[in-house]
């Protein structure tokens, strides 16, 4: 039994939908784009005149507003963050989780498959569900943006996908994680997508409150400004990195559990 296809072929459509939904959002924004590039535009005059500390929550600044691209680090890249983010956890414990719910783990077992193998079978699948919608990101900024918007940085763009791709990897491993100590699909999904949300307002809520910088820290998407990849125009390789190694090691504390412990339905 091929675990690898059987997952793809429960989870296509779900895929698919997902793809159609990013996609859509993707060319929505850059057509809306060229709007909030006019400096007279009234959308402008408001942001302007909002307290600073609110930009902040709202990952805003003022003076990249002016680019194509840092309309759409301020502000899409907000909702791609979270998208992604509620994605990758849903899909590693419908993956993972799934198979307690469902109770065919103990089927999958029986198999003269290895536990090891059953595991880096779902992580590939896992992994490679979230590699497909983050090109589906990439090439939807790379089709969309040059149809509506003109001298916008494409390695800005490229720099963005890395963060989107980075962060679902690490979130899917948190969930995966999840899935082993809970088994429970729905239990999973309600910690792993606050998990979520919790990361962000963590780092925008807090956002210049110096008693709650170090709230700030734990964040992931503190280490993922993409502010700063406008300001820069780089990325944090070092966190990166990090963020590599701390999902590398989710998924290994996943395997020890699943490979060690009894399996009771």
């Amino acid at each position: 039994m091929n675990i690898l296809k059987k997952e793809i072929n429960q989870n296509i459509i779900v895929i698919l939908i997902w793809m159609i939904v990013i996609s859509l959002f993707i060319w929505m924004f850059s057509a809306a784009t060229t709007f909030f590039l006019d400096e007279n535009t009234p959308a402008l005059k408001i942001i302007q005149n909002m307290p600073e500390k609110l930009l902040k929550t709202f990952n805003i600044e003022i003076d990249v507003l002016s680019k194509p691209e840092g309309i759409f680090g301020t502000e899409g890249m907000t909702f791609m963050f979270i998208f992604f983010g509620i994605f990758s956890s849903i899909i590693a414990s419908k993956i993972f989780a799934g198979e307690f719910d469902n109770k065919t783990i103990e089927y999958l077992l029986v198999k003269p498959v290895s536990r090891t193998k059953t595991f880096l079978s779902k992580m590939a699948a896992t992994i490679l569900f979230i590699t497909i919608l983050s090109f589906t990101f990439l090439l939807s900024e790379h089709i969309f943006f040059p149809l509506y918007v003109k001298n916008f940085s494409k390695v800005v763009m490229n720099y963005f996908f890395i963060y989107i791709f980075i962060s679902s990897i690490f979130f899917a491993s948190f969930s995966t994680l999840l899935s082993m100590i809970f088994r429970k699909r729905k239990l999973v999904n309600t910690i792993s997508i606050s998990f979520v949300f919790l990361m962000f307002f963590l780092n925008s809520v807090t956002e210049g409150v110096e008693n709650f910088e170090f709230l700030r820290k734990i964040s992931v998407f503190y280490y993922f400004s993409t502010i700063d990849i406008l300001k820069e125009l780089t990325i944090n390789y070092s966190a990166v990195a990090a963020i590599i190694f701390i999902s590398t090691i989710l998924f290994i504390s996943s395997h020890y559990i699943f490979k060690n412990n009894d399996i009771s339905i």
